[in-house]
């Protein structure tokens, strides 16, 4: 019985771990790509007033 909680509580700490290893993935190259893209985004929409 013990196996089987032990098991379970692995299992419910999965999901925290792989949501923590989502933000890591950005690095900084992805990020300035990111911010250069909304840069662009944020120009057009001034330019066209949107």
């Amino acid at each position: 019985m013990e196996n089987k909680k032990e098991i379970k509580d692995q299992e419910k700490q999965k999901p925290i771990e792989k949501s923590k290893s989502l933000v890591p993935m950005l690095d900084k190259e992805d990020i300035e790509t990111l911010k250069s893209q909304l840069q662009k985004y944020e120009d057009l929409k001034q330019k066209y007033n949107l």
